[in-house]
């Protein structure tokens, strides 16, 4: 395979696991449930595409014909407009 395509692949996971990370810390270290959700919708869904797009470069260039298996990892980003229906129930519990 092209080492240009290797380094791009290879780029695109390391950058999708910091950002999953910074989402699962964020999720473990912050103070309330408002901003715990914050850190995981906003960081992972980050995460998530950018390790999909990795795969879909990677077998783009190993395979050909069109691979379908990336539309899974982009179902993720989804998970920002979800935040607001999983808050919005808290939110008039509490009243804030």
């Amino acid at each position: 395979m092209n080492p240009v395509i290797e380094f791009l692949v290879a780029s695109l996971i390391l950058l999708g696991a910091v950002f999953a990370l910074l989402g699962s810390v964020g999720l473990a270290r912050l103070p309330d449930f408002f901003t715990r959700l914050h850190g995981p919708t906003k960081a992972t869904t980050l995460g998530v595409g950018a390790m999909a797009l990795a795969s879909a470069v990677y077998f783009t260039a190993t395979q050909p014909g069109l691979s379908l298996h990336e539309i899974a990892g982009w179902c993720s980003c989804s998970s920002p407009r979800r935040c607001p229906h999983i808050c919005w129930p808290r939110r008039l519990y509490t009243g804030a």
